[in-house]
């Protein structure tokens, strides 16, 4: 009974958080690129040069014990392998209180995540006079 304790308790507290791509033009394919190259803007407007998109990315955690560097974390190592140079925030929907305090009355502790929307971007090199 303790060993089942401990795997719920590791599952809630630890969970995991994973990163899905749909791309947007799957006939082309990119160079990978290394994760710690991809930059995170908050909007279009913080985007230094013109870009393209190249697919959306669903980020989920599976308990809002995890922190929300995890899901960058995650999302830009999606974004790395589809060869993008960026990504562009999109929604964050964490769950409401009510659902916290179900999660936490009926199971007895808290299995509720969060889950976030974002766009893997290909900004256009320095030199390739792609200013907006």
């Amino acid at each position: 009974m303790r060993n089942i304790a401990i795997a719920i308790a590791w599952i809630a507290v630890g969970g995991c958080v994973s990163t899905q791509s749909t791309k947007l033009n799957s006939t082309i394919t990119r160079v990978p690129v290394n994760p710690t190259d991809v930059v995170i803007y908050p909007n279009e407007g913080d985007v230094p040069r013109k870009f393209e998109k190249i697919a959306m990315l669903a980020t989920r955690s599976d308990s809002i014990w995890r922190s929300d560097a995890s899901a960058l974390e995650s999302a830009r190592v999606e974004a790395a392998k589809l060869g993008a140079n960026g990504i562009l925030l999109g929604t964050v929907d964490k769950p409401g209180a009510g659902a916290k305090v179900a999660s936490f009355l009926f199971l007895g502790f808290d299995v509720v995540g969060k889950h976030a929307a974002a766009t893997a971007i290909l900004v256009a090199p320095q030199d390739a006079g792609g200013s907006k």
